[in-house]
Protein backbone atom coordinates (compact mmCIF):
# COMPACT_ATOMS: atom_id res chain seq x y z
CA UNK A 1 0.00 0.00 0.00
CA UNK A 2 2.86 2.18 0.89
CA UNK A 3 4.58 1.36 -2.12
CA UNK A 4 1.52 2.32 -4.56
CA UNK A 5 0.79 5.73 -2.81
CA UNK A 6 4.43 6.84 -3.01
CA UNK A 7 4.15 5.48 -6.77
CA UNK A 8 1.18 7.81 -7.36
CA UNK A 9 2.52 10.44 -5.33
CA UNK A 10 5.55 10.16 -7.65
CA UNK A 11 3.20 10.40 -10.91
CA UNK A 12 1.20 13.16 -8.86
CA UNK A 13 4.84 15.66 -9.15
CA UNK A 14 5.70 14.65 -12.40
CA UNK A 15 2.49 15.07 -14.21
CA UNK A 16 2.40 19.02 -11.97
CA UNK A 17 6.05 19.52 -12.99
CA UNK A 18 4.90 18.88 -16.79
CA UNK A 19 1.64 20.85 -16.69
CA UNK A 20 3.84 23.69 -15.14
CA UNK A 21 6.40 23.65 -18.21
CA UNK A 22 3.55 23.67 -20.32
CA UNK A 23 1.89 26.54 -18.95
CA UNK A 24 5.61 28.61 -18.95
CA UNK A 25 5.65 27.19 -22.84
CA UNK A 26 1.61 27.82 -23.94
CA UNK A 27 3.21 30.11 -26.61
CA UNK A 28 5.06 27.67 -27.67
CA UNK A 29 2.92 24.55 -27.40
CA UNK A 30 0.25 26.51 -29.34
CA UNK A 31 2.81 27.30 -32.04
CA UNK A 32 3.51 23.61 -31.92
CA UNK A 33 -0.04 22.29 -32.24
CA UNK A 34 -0.54 24.18 -35.31
CA UNK A 35 2.54 22.56 -36.61
CA UNK A 36 1.66 18.85 -35.63
CA UNK A 37 -1.98 19.32 -36.58
CA UNK A 38 -0.68 20.57 -40.18
CA UNK A 39 1.41 17.73 -40.37
CA UNK A 40 -0.98 14.79 -38.94
CA UNK A 41 -3.83 15.82 -41.16
CA UNK A 42 -1.41 16.46 -43.86
CA UNK A 43 -0.69 12.73 -43.51
CA UNK A 44 -4.25 11.30 -43.18
CA UNK A 45 -5.09 13.35 -46.23
CA UNK A 46 -2.31 11.88 -48.18
CA UNK A 47 -3.51 8.53 -46.63
CA UNK A 48 -7.43 9.06 -47.75
CA UNK A 49 -6.64 10.03 -51.40
CA UNK A 50 -5.59 6.85 -51.84
CA UNK A 51 -7.28 4.87 -49.83
CA UNK A 52 -11.09 5.78 -48.77
CA UNK A 53 -12.74 5.41 -45.65
CA UNK A 54 -14.96 2.63 -46.24
CA UNK A 55 -11.75 0.73 -46.92
CA UNK A 56 -9.98 1.48 -43.43
CA UNK A 57 -13.42 0.03 -41.49
CA UNK A 58 -14.51 3.63 -41.15
CA UNK A 59 -17.85 2.98 -42.75
CA UNK A 60 -19.99 5.07 -40.39
CA UNK A 61 -20.31 8.97 -38.73
CA UNK A 62 -19.18 7.98 -35.39
CA UNK A 63 -16.14 6.10 -36.14
CA UNK A 64 -15.37 8.59 -38.87
CA UNK A 65 -15.78 11.45 -35.61
CA UNK A 66 -13.64 9.14 -33.47
CA UNK A 67 -10.75 9.07 -36.14
CA UNK A 68 -10.48 12.78 -35.99
CA UNK A 69 -10.65 12.75 -32.39
CA UNK A 70 -7.21 10.36 -32.33
CA UNK A 71 -5.68 12.86 -35.11
CA UNK A 72 -6.07 15.22 -32.63
CA UNK A 73 -4.94 13.80 -29.81
CA UNK A 74 -2.04 12.40 -31.42
CA UNK A 75 -1.55 16.11 -32.76
CA UNK A 76 -1.87 17.06 -28.63
CA UNK A 77 0.81 14.41 -27.59
CA UNK A 78 3.18 15.22 -30.03
CA UNK A 79 3.01 18.97 -29.80
CA UNK A 80 3.19 18.81 -25.70
CA UNK A 81 6.59 16.88 -26.01
CA UNK A 82 7.76 18.99 -28.75
CA UNK A 83 7.06 21.87 -26.12
CA UNK A 84 8.27 20.36 -23.17
CA UNK A 85 11.72 19.37 -24.25
CA UNK A 86 12.79 21.95 -26.61
CA UNK A 87 15.56 23.82 -24.82
CA UNK A 88 16.04 27.16 -27.08
CA UNK A 89 14.03 30.03 -28.45
CA UNK A 90 16.04 30.89 -31.47
CA UNK A 91 15.13 34.45 -32.25
CA UNK A 92 16.68 34.51 -35.91
CA UNK A 93 19.96 32.93 -37.31
CA UNK A 94 22.17 34.34 -40.43
CA UNK A 95 25.16 31.88 -40.93
CA UNK A 96 27.20 31.63 -37.78
CA UNK A 97 25.44 34.27 -36.14
CA UNK A 98 22.36 33.70 -34.35
CA UNK A 99 20.08 34.65 -30.96
CA UNK A 100 18.50 32.30 -29.00
CA UNK A 101 17.32 32.34 -25.35
CA UNK A 102 17.29 29.60 -22.92
CA UNK A 103 16.69 28.98 -19.00
CA UNK A 104 19.83 27.88 -16.79
CA UNK A 105 22.33 29.24 -14.94
CA UNK A 106 24.65 31.56 -16.29
CA UNK A 107 28.13 30.17 -14.94
CA UNK A 108 26.94 26.53 -15.32
CA UNK A 109 25.63 27.58 -19.04
CA UNK A 110 29.00 29.41 -19.69
CA UNK A 111 31.48 26.32 -17.93
CA UNK A 112 29.45 23.48 -20.01
CA UNK A 113 29.15 25.46 -23.26
CA UNK A 114 29.90 23.48 -26.46
CA UNK A 115 32.04 25.00 -28.41
CA UNK A 116 34.94 25.42 -27.04
CA UNK A 117 35.79 29.66 -25.66
CA UNK A 118 33.19 31.70 -25.26
CA UNK A 119 32.20 35.30 -23.70
CA UNK A 120 29.38 35.68 -20.30
CA UNK A 121 28.75 39.16 -19.71
CA UNK A 122 28.92 40.01 -15.81
CA UNK A 123 27.21 43.55 -14.97
CA UNK A 124 28.95 45.18 -12.37
CA UNK A 125 29.17 48.84 -11.00
CA UNK A 126 31.17 51.66 -12.38
CA UNK A 127 34.05 51.54 -10.42
CA UNK A 128 34.74 47.77 -10.72
CA UNK A 129 34.32 47.10 -7.02
CA UNK A 130 35.76 44.24 -5.85
CA UNK A 131 34.85 43.59 -2.15
CA UNK A 132 32.04 41.49 -0.90
CA UNK A 133 30.06 42.20 1.95
CA UNK A 134 27.56 39.99 3.25
CA UNK A 135 23.98 41.63 4.72
CA UNK A 136 24.71 43.50 8.22
CA UNK A 137 28.38 43.27 8.06
CA UNK A 138 29.25 46.45 7.91
CA UNK A 139 28.14 49.93 7.58
CA UNK A 140 27.38 50.60 3.59
CA UNK A 141 27.88 47.04 2.75
CA UNK A 142 29.66 47.15 -0.97
CA UNK A 143 28.68 44.32 -3.61
CA UNK A 144 26.13 42.32 -2.70
CA UNK A 145 27.12 38.65 -2.15
CA UNK A 146 23.42 37.82 -4.20
CA UNK A 147 24.41 40.06 -7.45
CA UNK A 148 25.60 38.75 -10.40
CA UNK A 149 28.96 40.83 -9.44
CA UNK A 150 28.89 39.15 -6.24
CA UNK A 151 28.64 35.81 -6.84
CA UNK A 152 30.96 35.87 -10.04
CA UNK A 153 34.20 37.31 -7.50
CA UNK A 154 32.96 34.41 -4.97
CA UNK A 155 33.29 31.93 -7.94
CA UNK A 156 37.12 33.99 -8.79
CA UNK A 157 37.69 33.43 -5.10
CA UNK A 158 36.72 29.50 -5.37
CA UNK A 159 38.92 29.39 -8.35
CA UNK A 160 42.20 30.19 -5.95
CA UNK A 161 41.90 34.37 -7.33
CA UNK A 162 42.85 36.60 -4.70
CA UNK A 163 41.16 39.72 -4.10
CA UNK A 164 44.30 41.84 -5.29
CA UNK A 165 45.21 39.40 -7.86
CA UNK A 166 41.39 40.18 -9.28
CA UNK A 167 42.43 43.98 -8.44
CA UNK A 168 45.15 43.79 -10.37
CA UNK A 169 43.78 42.69 -13.52
CA UNK A 170 41.38 45.03 -13.75
CA UNK A 171 43.53 47.64 -13.09
CA UNK A 172 45.97 46.59 -16.13
CA UNK A 173 42.65 46.39 -18.55
CA UNK A 174 41.47 49.51 -17.31
CA UNK A 175 45.15 51.32 -17.42
CA UNK A 176 44.31 53.02 -21.08
CA UNK A 177 40.66 54.32 -20.02
CA UNK A 178 40.18 57.58 -18.90
CA UNK A 179 37.71 57.75 -15.75
CA UNK A 180 34.67 59.85 -15.97
CA UNK A 181 34.85 61.27 -12.36
CA UNK A 182 37.09 60.59 -9.10
CA UNK A 183 34.50 59.79 -6.09
CA UNK A 184 35.19 62.51 -3.35
CA UNK A 185 36.49 60.00 -0.37
CA UNK A 186 34.85 60.64 3.03
CA UNK A 187 35.76 59.59 6.37
CA UNK A 188 35.13 55.66 6.81
CA UNK A 189 35.02 55.09 2.85
CA UNK A 190 36.06 51.60 1.29
CA UNK A 191 35.22 51.75 -2.60
CA UNK A 192 37.08 52.57 -5.66
CA UNK A 193 37.30 56.34 -6.36
CA UNK A 194 37.59 56.30 -10.29
CA UNK A 195 34.03 56.09 -11.69
CA UNK A 196 34.09 54.72 -15.32
CA UNK A 197 31.67 55.60 -18.21
CA UNK A 198 28.25 53.30 -18.13
CA UNK A 199 29.36 50.77 -20.98
CA UNK A 200 33.32 50.29 -20.06
CA UNK A 201 34.24 46.66 -20.41
CA UNK A 202 36.97 44.97 -18.78
CA UNK A 203 37.78 41.45 -20.44
CA UNK A 204 38.89 39.02 -17.55
CA UNK A 205 39.91 35.50 -19.07
CA UNK A 206 40.21 31.86 -17.03
CA UNK A 207 40.38 29.12 -18.89
CA UNK A 208 38.26 29.07 -21.88
CA UNK A 209 35.53 31.86 -20.55
CA UNK A 210 36.11 35.55 -20.83
CA UNK A 211 34.33 37.51 -18.24
CA UNK A 212 32.63 40.64 -20.04
CA UNK A 213 32.85 42.87 -16.82
CA UNK A 214 30.40 45.38 -17.68
CA UNK A 215 29.65 48.69 -15.89
CA UNK A 216 25.85 48.93 -15.71
CA UNK A 217 24.93 50.80 -12.35
CA UNK A 218 26.38 53.41 -9.87
CA UNK A 219 26.97 53.48 -6.43
CA UNK A 220 25.67 56.43 -4.14
CA UNK A 221 27.03 57.91 -1.28
CA UNK A 222 25.46 54.95 0.65
CA UNK A 223 26.98 52.10 -1.60
CA UNK A 224 23.64 51.44 -3.08
CA UNK A 225 23.30 50.73 -6.65
CA UNK A 226 21.34 52.62 -9.18
CA UNK A 227 21.02 52.80 -12.76
CA UNK A 228 18.13 52.98 -15.07
CA UNK A 229 16.96 52.00 -19.16
CA UNK A 230 19.66 54.18 -20.96
CA UNK A 231 22.18 53.20 -18.83
CA UNK A 232 21.07 49.11 -19.90
CA UNK A 233 21.24 50.11 -23.51
CA UNK A 234 24.51 51.77 -22.79
CA UNK A 235 25.53 48.60 -21.21
CA UNK A 236 24.41 46.88 -23.77
CA UNK A 237 25.98 48.99 -26.68
CA UNK A 238 29.49 49.08 -24.83
CA UNK A 239 29.25 44.81 -24.52
CA UNK A 240 28.49 44.06 -28.52
CA UNK A 241 30.90 46.74 -29.28
CA UNK A 242 33.65 45.07 -27.48
CA UNK A 243 32.69 41.30 -28.71
CA UNK A 244 32.55 42.62 -32.28
CA UNK A 245 36.26 44.36 -32.31
CA UNK A 246 37.88 41.37 -29.76
CA UNK A 247 35.79 38.36 -29.40
CA UNK A 248 37.13 36.71 -32.86
CA UNK A 249 33.40 35.22 -33.38
CA UNK A 250 33.33 33.19 -30.49
CA UNK A 251 29.91 32.06 -28.61
CA UNK A 252 28.16 35.10 -26.25
CA UNK A 253 26.06 34.61 -23.44
CA UNK A 254 24.07 37.15 -22.15
CA UNK A 255 22.60 37.39 -18.36
CA UNK A 256 19.03 39.31 -17.41
CA UNK A 257 20.31 42.35 -16.54
CA UNK A 258 18.21 45.69 -14.58
CA UNK A 259 15.57 43.27 -12.84
CA UNK A 260 17.61 43.04 -9.09
CA UNK A 261 19.70 45.09 -6.95
CA UNK A 262 20.59 47.71 -9.76
CA UNK A 263 17.31 49.46 -8.90
CA UNK A 264 16.18 49.81 -12.84
CA UNK A 265 12.67 49.40 -11.98
CA UNK A 266 12.50 46.51 -14.73
CA UNK A 267 10.68 43.40 -14.50
CA UNK A 268 11.71 40.28 -15.74
CA UNK A 269 9.66 40.66 -19.43
CA UNK A 270 10.92 43.75 -19.52
CA UNK A 271 14.09 43.68 -19.31
CA UNK A 272 14.13 40.11 -21.12
CA UNK A 273 12.38 41.86 -24.09
CA UNK A 274 14.71 45.02 -24.15
CA UNK A 275 17.89 43.29 -24.31
CA UNK A 276 16.58 40.67 -27.05
CA UNK A 277 14.85 43.52 -29.26
CA UNK A 278 18.33 45.78 -28.87
CA UNK A 279 20.54 42.55 -30.25
CA UNK A 280 18.10 42.10 -32.93
CA UNK A 281 17.85 45.43 -33.90
CA UNK A 282 22.16 45.61 -33.70
CA UNK A 283 22.43 41.79 -35.29
CA UNK A 284 24.81 43.07 -37.31
CA UNK A 285 27.60 43.96 -34.82
CA UNK A 286 26.84 39.86 -32.92
CA UNK A 287 29.44 37.60 -34.41
CA UNK A 288 28.81 34.11 -33.03
CA UNK A 289 26.12 32.46 -31.28
CA UNK A 290 24.60 35.03 -28.82
CA UNK A 291 22.60 33.12 -25.54
CA UNK A 292 20.31 35.06 -23.23
CA UNK A 293 20.43 32.93 -20.21
CA UNK A 294 17.49 33.37 -18.13
CA UNK A 295 17.76 31.96 -14.51
CA UNK A 296 16.06 28.81 -14.04
CA UNK A 297 14.25 30.06 -11.01
CA UNK A 298 11.99 32.32 -12.70
CA UNK A 299 10.44 30.09 -15.25
CA UNK A 300 7.60 31.43 -12.58
CA UNK A 301 8.38 35.14 -13.46
CA UNK A 302 9.23 34.96 -17.64
CA UNK A 303 8.27 33.01 -20.35
CA UNK A 304 10.89 32.92 -22.82
CA UNK A 305 7.89 31.69 -25.27
CA UNK A 306 5.99 34.62 -25.44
Amino acid sequence: MIGLILGLGTRWMVMNKLIDTLRVRSHLWRSCFVKWCGGVFGIWGVVVSFISPDDLGLNNTCLKIMALLVLLFLSCVGSAAHAALKRNREFWSCGSSSLQACYGDLFSFADDFEGGHCCCVIPVNTTFDTVVDKPGSCVHPLVSPFSLHGLWLSKMEERGLSVAEIDRRIDDALADVDPASVKAVPSGFRGKTNEYPVGTVVPFTVGNITYLLTALSQFDSRNVAHSDRENLLLALNGMIEFHDGNGQGCNLVIPLMGTGLSRMGLDHKGSFNLITSFLTLHRDKLTGHTTVVVYSGDVDKLSIWD
